[in-house]
């Protein structure tokens, strides 16, 4: 009988590994792994991949909280590294030229491996029948754009079956991780929230990692600056700052997301000054790369988290002092530099090269895309086009879906999905509504910055058909519930 009970207890080691696995250590571990993998080819991505899914199956068999999940949720797609450094305009867009056919193919299997498991445990222990059982205020919301978005196009002559592969994939990602993390969320703690906020900002740090190292590499290889021959002006070559998992707009988006959780952490938490730091450096990752729709979106998120931490929560005199600091630093920094520049350029000259620095002269591109996307809607107002006839002319159309969208995500419903699918985005976003202002909270509007971030820097482009992406913008409409339940709790 007694050796009966001992095979019954588990082994000492398995409680060491699932105590490191919820501790703070296991998301750095796994955070400085995919920063390598992500920056290698397949000699060095498939065996970390390789181990981080060997640490994943440890989680689907011995770890009891879910909470371990949220880690490789957020930073596994990260790890995809890139065989062939092709720039995206020289690929035509082809996504899959990243990489060759093993390292795909490895990729393939490995993500089956992964995904498979994880996805029979949140199913065979109930999360997701619990997900629906304890839906939230959110829920209806994403289902009835889940309808619109497969209604698009119906009865319209350029309808296919192909429709219906584009809708698969556009809402796949986002219905299995809104099932997957509103089953955590809901079941976990108050502590959920300031865990998944660190999680997100420990990802947003290694996905600047990996834009800075890269950018580091292709200047040492001279191949991030050129320079202009007509005018001597530098060019920064944008098309080269991209991975297998992202083109450049897509790596500042996916980096200017954590600026409001870094601002909650920063706001609430130990060690303030690193969470503001690190706000710091995601927007600096945009002006590096020079994204417009993060620049800006990230700016005025992170301008108000800046005045909220600093005039507000038990961190604001330490946060009030540093942000003074940055203050006379900017100011000085402005004043030394723009006597710097009016040296050797007019004024005219300086607002001639911001204007360059902004790309403005490429907003009409943009302008005609939408412009089509308006023309569509108008010929086909209820349902839409469907999502196979995108915004640009057959002869110019690249070798991937996303970019023949229209770059806006207002057109793209209603030019794709029609009034069905307008109607579908404004009763999701009301949703947003309902949790910021119910019991109002200053923490729960830093934790809404996150997924409304996502949704304006859509306004400008498709970042939120992006499974990576979609999966910070449930995770934190989730956690926004959360908070929301929490006060409510409180309350009674």
């Amino acid at each position: 009988m007694e050796c009966l009970v001992k095979l019954q207890r588990r082994p000492k080691f398995i409680d060491l590994i699932e105590k490191f696995q919820l501790s703070g250590a296991y998301p750095v571990f796994f955070a400085i792994l995919c920063t390598v993998s992500g920056l290698a080819n397949k000699y060095v991505y498939l065996p970390i991949i390789f181990i981080l899914g060997l640490s994943i199956l440890f989680s689907v068999l011995f770890v009891r909280d879910t909470k371990v999940f949220i880690t490789p949720i957020f930073m596994i797609y990260y790890a995809l590294g890139t065989d062939t450094l092709k720039a995206f305009m020289d690929s035509n867009g082809e996504v899959l030229a990243a990489f060759d056919t093993d390292g795909f193919v490895g990729i393939c299997i490995l993500a089956a491996i992964i995904a498979i498991p994880v996805f029979l445990r949140f199913i065979l222990d109930g999360s997701f029948a619990y997900a629906v059982k304890n839906r939230g205020i959110t829920f209806w919301g994403i289902v009835v754009l889940n309808i619109a978005i497969f209604l698009g196009g119906a009865f319209s002559k350029h309808w296919s079956v192909i429709n219906l592969a584009y809708a698969l994939t556009l809402v796949a990602g986002l219905d299995v991780f809104y099932l997957i993390l509103s089953s955590i969320v809901r079941k976990a703690d108050g502590n959920i929230i300031p865990y998944a906020c660190k999680i997100l900002v420990l990802t947003c740090l290694m996905i600047a990692a990996q834009a800075i190292l890269l950018a580091l590499q292709l200047h040492l290889d001279g191949m991030l600056i050129r320079v202009d021959q007509w005018t001597g002006r530098w060019i920064l070559q944008r098309e080269y700052l991209s991975r297998s998992w992202g083109i450049s707009t897509i790596i500042c988006a996916s980096c200017s997301v954590g600026i409001p959780a870094a601002m909650y952490m920063a706001r609430n938490e130990r060690f303030p000054l690193f969470y503001y730091v690190s706000a710091l450096i995601m927007w600096g990752v945009s002006i590096l790369v020079n994204t417009r729709s993060a620049m800006i979106v990230g700016g005025v998120f992170l301008l108000a988290g800046i005045i909220i931490i600093s005039f507000s929560g038990k961190n604001k005199k330490c946060n009030l002092i540093f942000s003074a600091t940055l203050l006379v630093l900017l100011i000085s920094g402005s004043i030394l530099a723009y006597r710097e520049m009016t040296e050797t350029l007019t004024l005219d000259e300086l607002f001639f090269n911001l204007y360059k620095f902004l790309r403005f002269d490429s907003v009409n591109d943009r302008i005609t895309i939408f412009d089509v996307g308006l023309g569509d809607y108008l010929s086909a107002p209820i349902f839409g086009v469907g999502w196979d006839k995108g915004a640009l002319s057959q002869d110019l159309q690249a070798n991937n879906f996303y970019s023949n969208m229209y770059h806006c995500i207002v057109i793209q419903m209603g030019a794709s999905a029609g009034s069905i699918g307008l109607l579908a985005l404004i009763l999701h976003a009301k949703d947003y509504f309902r949790i910021a202002f119910k019991n109002p909270r200053t923490d729960r509007f830093l934790l809404l910055f996150i997924p409304a971030s996502v949704l304006l820097m859509s306004l400008v482009d498709n970042f939120i058909f992006y499974l990576n992406l979609q999966i910070f913008y449930v995770a934190f409409l989730c956690i926004a519930e959360k908070h929301l339940e929490l006060t409510h709790n409180k309350q009674k």
